[in-house]
């Protein structure tokens, strides 16, 4: 009995701990996630029958009649599988530097330079010779890759798929292109009928295809070839619709599939051009068609039942099994993997402990504390500037740049445009820079940069602005905006024309009033932080950070940072800590400024340009340069201001049997009628289960012995209730 019941004082009573002490080196663990850069390559390996993609840092497998992603890697020894693809018979494969031999199962890396990276690939399986290229020139292997030699020709352009026996590049701005019939030994430059100022390599299809631009007569020509490439011959010209192709995936019937623009195009051998896809705007959940314009595929390969997948510069891949009538996105993105892309937002569920993160190019994730994975919100799309959780369960916010708002009400599972935000962009000026978190009224105030701050309290129905101070004969431009205790709004803003000068301003009353903070500044304003000690902090870029003690006190200069670095975020955590996240690392005081301790052990070395407070696993999140989210165990006590307390209400809910072993039944209890969703927790705070589905029982049986917390969301409020479970 006195186990269990300390057990549960470990979940139920807020405990106070100390930071860590600096002799413990605390050190970062990296939150491997699944957001990436654009996809370089993707490509259909008919020995596998599989549909293969590179996502600039992780490559993703489907079999075809699949429809699940898997990691690319199966090797034991956890060998990172990226770069561009290329393939050959029996289950051979190269991926940028790496080479399988056994369909993937175990992988080689050859010694090419470490300087070397790879852009292109080619195999020819005639003479076993692959071809890889890049900014530092261009390689050939006739061993399986485990040993290069350097081709003594221009970097190449662009590399074609091998045909027969013979390689294709281009060179020169893609204004020659060169032939290789003995395994990339010598190459010869083709015989080519017009002048031309661009061509693609051609691409393996029944007749050698490719195309080119004329500027004799600017118009875009389909040529043939049936000497290996050697000589050419003008098949016909293309029509306007077809203008300015570029081939980028050939189908099961020998046509070629190319990009024109905005539009995906099928050529067959006589030149005849069918558009399969034209979209000239980026649509957003919910079919707003946005400013964005879609550039078209990067892209695409068929597989052996004839779906076609294409993917777009934001590596979005989408796959078409009716020849492009209808697309469909697909969901690789919901894998593990390692992260490029920059990190637009970070925000932490202050009940769960689950990290919301917003890419610049990918979309908005996930990760769930309990399962310690990454899942896709369903939202992708370029110029994401803000997330926010609440005020409901499952609710999310989501701010583009240029687009305006999204609302989910299913934890990210569908979208909502936010419509009224059209009102407030008519002057085609306004920018959402960020969403503040959510007040206690239910209220969300976005930073509509350089305009002012608005607020809604019935879901983005109706706005109201807050308004900032007037400067007369001056012109304001709103900066950066973040919330501070209880209704406190902190400020910075750019002021102009005469006045010329950078100025924090505070509200203690959510807009009503404001009131300005110390002397203004002449240098732009990165980041600023109002803490719970009445203490206003301010990161001036090229001079560091300072910090204001009071109302009236001057400005005191706490960091002098190197060069023209400048915290480019401020994060204070609930033992009245200060953290910086700076060019070189983040950094920590504990006395005002007065001192800075560095800790980046574990960090990759780059720039961190975003942190975060997670209350319920007590750490610190920090979003790097590029090179993902990274956690820092910091035990400091559990911040209970971040918790609804009217959250908890144990009579609402009923679990039996209690104890229980292989099942578990919740339900709501006479006074609540629905339940939204179920999360269950072990004594470390880790969520061992997810559900919307009150009704069904809970299966258990992989549940471990111990004391568990039930945590019911419910309209209006939360509930828990302690179990055990006994073997």
């Amino acid at each position: 009995m006195y186990k269990l019941n300390r057990a549960c004082m470990i979940l139920l009573i807020v405990f106070v701990a100390v930071s860590p002490a600096a002799s413990q080196t605390p050190t970062w663990q990296s939150l491997d996630g699944p957001y990436k850069g654009t996809i370089s390559t993707m490509a259909y390996s008919d020995a596998l029958n599989e549909v293969w993609i590179d996502v600039s840092g992780r490559t993703y497998r489907r079999t075809v009649g699949s429809s699940d992603w898997r990691p690319a890697n199966t090797d034991p020894s956890g060998t990172v599988v990226q770069g561009p693809l290329a393939f050959g018979p029996q289950g051979v494969i190269f991926a940028g530097r790496h080479h399988s031999a056994d369909g993937g199962g175990t992988w080689q890396e050859g010694n090419l330079p470490d300087s070397v990276v790879v852009e292109m690939i080619a195999y020819d399986s005639v003479s076993d010779v692959v071809v890889i290229a890049g900014d530092t020139g261009a390689w050939r292997s006739n061993d399986g890759g485990l040993s290069w030699q350097l081709i003594d020709l221009p970097s190449f352009d662009r590399l074609g798929s091998p045909v027969a026996g013979a390689i294709y590049a281009t060179i020169e701005r893609n204004t020659k292109l060169l032939v290789s019939i003995d395994g990339a030994q010598t190459w010869t430059e083709a015989v080519i009928p017009v002048p031309v100022n661009s061509l693609t390599p051609p691409l393996v299809s029944g007749t050698l295809m490719t195309t080119a631009y004329d500027p004799a007569t600017r118009q875009s020509v389909l040529l043939n070839s049936i000497d290996d490439g050697l000589s050419w011959a003008i098949v016909s010209s293309m029509p306007s619709a077809c203008s300015g192709t570029q081939l980028i995936g050939t189908d099961l019937q020998g046509r070629v599939l190319s990009r024109s623009s905005s539009r995906l195009l099928r050529i067959d051998v006589g030149g005849t051009c069918e558009v399969l896809l034209d979209r000239s705007r980026y649509t957003f959940p919910g079919g707003l068609t946005t400013s964005i314009r879609w550039d078209g595929p990067t892209a695409a390969t068929v597989d052996s039942e004839g779906t076609i997948y294409i993917v777009d510069r934001w590596g979005i891949v989408e796959r078409s099994n009716d020849s492009g009538a209808t697309w469909t996105v697909e969901p690789y993105r919901n894998l593990s993997g390692t992260q490029y892309s920059s990190l637009e937002f970070l925000a932490v569920d202050p009940i769960s402990g689950d990290l919301l993160v917003g890419t610049g190019a990918d979309g908005a994730f996930i990760y769930e504390s309990g399962s310690a994975s990454w899942r896709g919100l369903g939202f992708r799309g370029p110029g994401l500037r803000g997330v926010r959780l609440g005020p409901a369960p499952s609710e999310i916010w989501i701010g583009t740049l240029l687009n305006g708002l999204f609302r989910s009400m299913d934890d990210g599972e569908s979208w909502s445009f936010v419509p009224n935000y059209e009102l407030h962009r008519s002057s085609g000026v306004m920018k959402l820079y960020g969403i503040l978190p959510v007040f206690s009224d239910g209220a969300i105030v976005v930073n509509w940069r350089e305009t002012d701050l608005w607020q809604t309290t019935d879901g983005g129905v109706t706005w109201d602005a807050l308004g900032l101070p007037d400067y007369p004969g001056c012109e304001t431009k709103l900066i950066d905006a973040v919330k501070g205790p209880g209704e406190a709004i902190t400020a910075t803003l750019e002021v102009e024309n005469s006045c010329s000068r950078f100025e924090v301003i505070r509200s203690i009353d959510r807009g009503a009033t404001w009131e300005v903070v110390g002397e203004p500044f002449q240098q732009w304003l990165e980041a600023v932080l109002h803490d719970s000690r009445g203490r206003t902090w301010v990161s001036v870029y090229g001079l560091g950070i300072f910090v204001q003690e009071g109302d009236t006190a001057p400005w005191t200069h706490t960091l002098a940072l190197i060069g023209n670095e400048s915290a480019l975020d401020l994060l204070e955590t609930p033992n009245g800590d200060v953290f910086a996240a700076t060019l070189t690392g983040v950094r920590r005081t504990t006395d005002s400024g007065s001192t800075w301790q560095a800790l980046d052990n574990g960090l990759p070395e780059t720039c961190v340009e975003l942190l975060a407070w997670d209350p319920i696993r007590q750490a610190i999140l920090a979003a790097t340069c590029k090179k993902g989210v990274y956690r820092l165990d910091w035990p400091v006590g559990v911040n209970t201001e971040s918790l609804p307390s009217a959250a908890f209400k144990i009579g609402d809910l009923d679990a039996f049997p209690n104890p229980f072993r292989s099942t578990l039944t919740i339900r709501p209890a006479l006074s609540v009628s629905v339940i939204e969703r179920i999360e269950i927790f072990d004594t470390l705070g880790r969520r061992v289960y997810r559900s919307r589905d009150s009704d069904q029982p809970v299966d258990a049986t992989r549940f471990a012995a111990g004391v568990y917390l039930i945590r019911a969301y419910f309209p209006g409020g939360v509930a828990t209730r302690t179990v055990v479970k006994i073997f």
